[in-house]
């Protein structure tokens, strides 16, 4: 996000009225409540059921430039059951008065079917106060709000950063750095952006192979931490499994959701953290991670939840991207010409055996590894970056600050050379071998002594 002179004054809570002028819904108001953060908005729809009792809630994305902002939310409405029916895609651009104090914004609004389907497309204006509350000069997500802790403040408008819709454990806790905090929420942002659903698809098949390797079968409970929309989650519910999926990005869960009840398969979806699992020790007996946990900032905390919450003689698998694969090139690729945050350990890392059994040592966790390739197939080298341009969050998000500086198709080219480097002719179009490294954790059984027994 550009960082100009309105962004503190933006940042914090709004009370505002969503106005259709035009439209099937012209003429209709709707309360919200905004919150501003740095790097995403966050939109609380005050008098809309969403069904099955809730009220719904989203999360978006925001910029600025001079005295201008720009902004996008999803909302998920709810059928009467719970299950996700429609979503509401509202964007516009705004600008605040003078004494920073209220705003108005201009734009639209599309209605989304849960197949994706466009429904409706009204225009939906935005008038705003800001609303008085000293907790907002706190800066972004700080609240490590509890409702099971009484010392936790449960008003806060900023305990809204939560799910699109009403999932279990409908929380994430902040950790209390707040480098940490703002990497996490910096993450929700980027995995929220494009349509990583569609990037899922392509790599999908290594998803069956982890819910293999896990053992997915009946009787066994599995927890998939980073699930995105269950690439690993619906192949091992459809063999039989008590399946738990857990993501940090409400985006990814909500879209889990949607696809699983296509596929007509029972999971769990729950919203949290992969270095805070929401869940009592020894609980499953597989726990499974999908390029996903690989992206937390502390490795060995990862580790030893995923350990912690793995009952003895269960199995751990977690996959990550060989350094020497095609995923790992482009992404230095990538790299090269996009800004990288500080982060206390890359997610190449894992792919080393040495540091994920030392992000193991102490958990009773034995490891072994194995290599393993995803056969991806695609029209061509351009369909390809066509595809990740378009879906790819970190390249979505980019691409406005990389036109500007006149290196957008500069970016797009280098890694076409690099697909091209990589594919093979198949009779309908080119297959890229994209080989990972996986991870298997066996968790040692306890014997007990002697003295016990």
């Amino acid at each position: 996000m550009t960082t100009t002179a309105i962004d503190s004054a933006l940042v914090g809570p709004w009370r505002a009225e969503l106005t259709f002028t035009e439209g099937p819904r012209e003429a209709e108001r709707e309360p919200v409540t905004l919150t501003f953060l740095q790097g995403g908005v966050i939109v609380h729809a005050d008098e809309i059921p969403a069904g099955n009792g809730q009220l719904p809630r989203g999360i978006g994305e925001w910029t600025s430039q001079d005295d201008q902002f720009s902004y996008w939310f999803n909302v998920v409405l709810n059928d009467p059951t719970g299950r996700p029916a429609v979503v509401v895609y509202v964007h516009g651009e705004g600008r605040l008065t003078e004494d920073r104090q209220t705003f108005t914004a201009s734009g639209g609004s599309e209605v989304y079917g849960s197949a994706g389907e466009l429904l409706a497309t009204n225009r939906a204006d935005l008038q705003a106060t800001r609303v008085d509350d000293p907790r907002t000069d706190r800066g972004p997500a700080t609240n490590t709000s509890d409702p099971h802790d009484p010392t936790c403040d449960q008003n806060s408008p900023l305990d809204q950063v939560g799910s699109a819709v009403p999932f279990e454990n409908d929380r994430v806790r902040v950790c209390d750095d707040p480098d940490l905090d703002a990497l996490k929420q910096g993450a929700r942002v980027v995995w929220a952006a494009g349509d990583y659903p569609a990037i899922a698809r392509v790599i999908a098949e290594a998803g069956s192979a982890t819910a293999r390797r896990a053992g997915a079968a009946r009787g066994v409970r599995l927890l998939d931490v980073a699930c995105g929309d269950g690439n690993v989650a619906i192949p091992a519910a459809r063999a039989g499994a008590t399946v738990t999926a857990l993501d940090l990005t409400p985006e990814l869960v909500t879209a889990g959701r949607i696809r699983a009840a296509a596929e007509r398969v029972d999971i769990s979806w729950v919203l949290g953290d992969a270095e805070e699992l929401p869940f009592d020790a020894a609980g499953f007996d597989a726990v499974t991670s999908n390029f996903g946990a690989i992206f937390a900032p502390r490795h060995a905390v990862v580790a030893s939840e995923l350990a912690r919450v793995c009952t003895p003689g269960g199995r751990i698998v977690i996959t990550a991207w060989a350094p020497d694969g095609f995923n790992e090139r482009v992404a230095e690729i990538a790299q090269s010409y996009l800004p990288q945050p500080p982060v206390p350990e890359p997610p190449m890392l894992w792919a080393d055996p040495a540091h994920a059994r030392a992000c193991f040592d102490g958990t009773d966790v034995e490891l072994s590894f194995q290599r393993d390739s995803i056969r991806a197939r695609f029209a061509s080298a351009q369909a390809m970056v066509g595809l990740m341009a378009r879906s790819f969050g970190p390249l979505v998000l980019a691409r406005e600050h990389l036109t500007q500086q006149g290196r957008w198709e500069e970016l797009l080219a280098a890694i076409t050379a690099e697909c091209d480097r990589w594919a093979k002719p198949v009779p309908d179009g080119i297959q890229i071998d994209m080989d990972y490294l996986v991870i298997i954790g066996q968790k040692h059984i306890n014997q007990p002594s002697s003295e016990e027994t």
